[in-house]
């Protein structure tokens, strides 16, 4: 009962959010020491963000644009026990190819040190075997091959293997067993079962909303995730609202 008590006190007092604009890559090397991360960095050569021809994603060269991400990565005061996880998603080339960015990024987070802890598939549209679909995607010419957006890699980083992550909080349920709430319904609305399975990895959630033509809008879901989130670099999309409805601190 004093944990759950220090934990509705701490909700209370602690500041909502607090938004820091510029280059990430001029903030983060100020930043207090981080335990989670949660984000989603700009496309390579999908979207233009501002006016800047320095802005993430805007590299002519894939190796240049993974690097980029990388050197941010690195650059962040990660807790030795703390989490990273980019959502990112992968382009074609010239020939119709895909790039493969998602796995060339892992490999690259790997070899800067970094453990590839787990790859999360966010199914955005999944085709069913009667025909019909479930969920959006954006629909695009794709003669002699199928539609690629159903789909996007989020990929969970650590530093240490000791890193801790609260899988119980995220538990699914198991038939026949009676869920038990993880925290009071102030401090997490979900109802989890402690005595259940870690979930899987292929998670379908629905996208963001925005006014703007945009079909990879960060999922709100993963930004009520109860860490302290910290997104390095900038997408369109990204609110600090439902967060702050639940009274946490950003």
């Amino acid at each position: 009962m004093q944990f759950m008590d220090t934990l509705k006190l701490k909700s209370r007092t602690e500041p909502i959010f607090k938004i820091l604009q510029g280059d990430a890559r001029q903030l983060i090397g100020n930043l207090p020491e981080v335990h989670c991360v949660v984000t989603s960095p700009p496309y390579h050569q999908k979207r233009v963000y501002g006016n800047s021809d320095q802005e993430v994603g805007r590299n002519l060269e894939v190796d240049g644009y993974i690097a980029d991400l990388v050197d941010i990565f690195k650059s962040i005061p990660l807790h030795p026990q703390g989490s990273i996880w980019v959502n990112i998603g992968d382009k074609r080339s010239a020939d119709g190819g895909l790039c493969y960015i998602p796995a060339r990024f892992g490999l690259e987070m790997m070899k800067a040190g970094f453990i590839l802890r787990d790859h999360v598939i966010w199914v955005k549209s999944q085709a069913n075997d009667d025909g019909t679909r479930d969920g959006n995607r954006m629909t695009e010419p794709c003669p002699n091959r199928l539609n690629g957006n159903g789909h996007e890699a989020i990929l969970h980083f650590t530093k240490s293997p000791n890193a801790w992550a609260d899988t119980v909080a995220v538990q699914m349920l198991r038939d026949n067993v009676s869920p038990i709430r993880y925290l009071p319904e102030d401090l997490m609305t979900a109802v989890t079962s402690l005595h259940g399975s870690n979930l899987d990895n292929v998670w379908h959630m629905g996208m963001g909303q925005t006014r703007e033509r945009h079909y990879g809008v960060f999922p709100p879901v993963l930004r009520t995730a109860d860490c302290h989130d910290l997104p390095p670099v900038r997408q369109s999309g990204w609110n600090p609202a439902p967060k702050a409805r639940r009274g946490r601190a950003i």
